[in-house]
């Protein structure tokens, strides 16, 4: 009995938060969060040997996401390339090449132009 009592109230709650969106606003914080200023970023395209397919972009993909001063990467297999929109405050290209050919199976063959 106690079981459905506490289901139906989740339930009623639940309802009232999807009827009334502002409500929901009660339950979480909404203060925005700081972003670190990145003062110096550069981009670099890199070639990669050895990628066939999307699970292979994923992985350089996850690799570098998890890599300190890595902004942002975009891997194409069909391009055999990565782009990476660094902080050269926290790394440079070298290091990122290390880091890609050290963590996934693939080999950074040069710097596209």
């Amino acid at each position: 009995m106690e079981t459905k009592s506490f289901l139906t109230i989740v339930t009623i709650l639940a309802i009232s938060m999807l009827s009334f969106p502002s409500f929901s606003g009660n339950f979480y914080d909404n203060t925005p969060i700081e972003q670190s200023a990145i003062t110096d970023s550069s981009k670099i395209v890199l070639n990669i040997e050895g990628m066939t397919c999307g699970g292979c972009e994923s992985q350089v993909n996850r690799v570098l996401n998890k890599t300190e001063g890595v902004i942002s990467c975009n891997t194409s297999y069909k391009e055999a390339s990565v782009t990476i929109i660094y902080d050269k405050e926290v790394t440079d290209s070298e290091g990122l090449s290390e880091i890609i050919s050290k963590k996934t199976k693939f080999k950074v063959t040069g710097i596209k132009d």
